[in-house]
């Protein structure tokens, strides 16, 4: 198909040095992935191993989603701003390293928080959203931030089938210690992967981490762009709040109710994106991406208030797959209107860690939430709220879509 010829992926040798810089990152993105999810998933059974029951756990993961907030993300974006954007990948990893193998030295309540804020700590600093923003063709972000999401994908696959395996304690030390061998095995793939930093200011480290500033930085970059970022934060808000609500809701009801469930629950969202991702960040650079965006939205909103009321095993696949359908759609057309309209790249990694910021609100409110109404309310409570939240969001897109067309139209007549 003609839309598709230009991407293919043959002559990977004779490609530009930033891209092959992408390759190597999304190589150790993929890796970082598939243990990030191996222990993420069986970190809310840890913590009520830990702490004591689910509500617990979830107000552990929601304090470590706070500190991300309000701390590391702020963090991350100082010094990819200054170092390079190939420096959060790195820092991440090696704050993961530390943290694992505390962990692994004497397992207990304590270390095991170390063990977490390794793991935030990565998850927050190892964004590859500057490198791809700095490195490709404005015109083509759809497709690369659609190759990251499939590699990341392809991690978390193999990821959901592997948990089951690991939700017993005397698994856990097995888990430390493949983070630890996995964060050594991606420095040194990350070692020849560079990128400059690109603001030159004279803010202060302890000011970079005021969040009232981050937020005003978020929103200038948000305002200088024409207001078009405001897609990608409602698709970081979203998987913010379904993923982290799916992600502590399923290995608790798996662990709970182990005969009536399996890894497919959470690995069909996965399978969707790998087979898809790429398919669809194309899609949204060739074609029209207002229309994916609206009527991806328009699905979507039909298919999340399934969920509380067709929540069998085999029903969770089904509608999971149409789920990331439409979030594999409307992620792709939102990263397309980032690339293709981003006129401050000395600002990229600020905005990356606001977007991360805006996504950790979700991961932070959705285990609180999800965790006491599960325990006291069963499955289907906590769902309906899940869906009544994404509702918002996607009433807030499809509204914007209409919005910002006659925007665009003058961006185009200008160009």
């Amino acid at each position: 198909m003609k839309i598709f010829r230009e991407h293919f992926f043959y002559r990977l040798r004779h490609q530009p040095e930033g891209n092959k810089k992408l390759y190597l990152a999304f190589t150790a993105r993929a890796l970082v992935a598939l243990v990030g999810a191996l222990i993420f998933a069986i970190l809310p059974i840890m913590g009520s191993y830990y702490y004591g029951g689910e509500s617990n756990a979830g107000l552990v993961i929601a304090f470590f989603t706070f500190l991300q907030i309000l701390l590391f993300a702020p963090l991350s974006g100082y010094y990819i701003d200054r170092k390079g954007a190939h420096m959060g990948p790195k820092i991440g990893i090696v704050s993961e390293l530390i943290g694992s193998a505390l962990f692994l030295s004497s397992p207990n309540k304590w270390t095991f928080l170390a063990f977490c804020l390794g793991l935030y700590i990565r998850w927050t600093f190892f964004n590859l959203d500057p490198l791809i923003l700095q490195l490709v063709n404005r015109k083509k972000g759809g497709f690369w931030f659609g190759f990251r999401d499939e590699v990341i994908s392809v991690g978390n696959f193999i990821a959901v089938f592997l948990f089951p395996y690991f939700i017993f304690h005397d698994m856990w030390i097995m888990a430390a210690v493949i983070s630890v061998v996995n964060s050594l095995v991606c420095l040194w793939i990350l070692r020849e992967v560079t990128q400059p930093g690109k603001l030159h200011s004279q803010t202060s480290l302890l000011d970079s981490i005021n969040m009232v500033k981050i937020v005003k930085k978020g929103m200038h970059f948000v305002r200088v762009n024409h207001r078009f970022p405001l897609f990608t934060l409602g698709t970081k808000f979203f998987q913010g709040t379904f993923y982290g609500a799916i992600w502590f809701l399923f290995p608790l009801h798996l662990f709970r109710l182990a005969h009536q469930s399996n890894g497919l629950t959470l690995g069909i969202h996965e399978i969707v994106t790998i087979c898809f991702a790429i398919v669809c960040g194309i899609i949204a650079d060739r074609l029209d991406w207002k229309k994916l965006e609206e009527y991806a939205w328009i699905f979507m909103l039909m298919l999340v208030w399934l969920l509380p009321f067709w929540n069998s095993p085999l029903s969770l696949i089904v509608i999971g797959f149409f789920i990331g359908m439409a979030n594999n759609f409307f992620a792709s057309a939102s990263y397309h209107a980032l690339t293709k309209y981003n006129q401050d790249h000395k600002e990229d990694g600020s905005f990356s860690a606001f977007s991360k910021a805006v996504q950790n609100l979700g991961y932070m409110i959705s285990p609180i939430v999800c965790g006491y109404l599960y325990e006291y309310y069963e499955f289907h409570t906590a769902m309906v709220y899940v869906a009544s939240v994404i509702t918002v969001i996607g009433v807030w897109m499809i509204g914007l879509c209409f919005l910002l067309k006659n925007t665009e139209k003058e961006l185009v007549y200008s160009d």
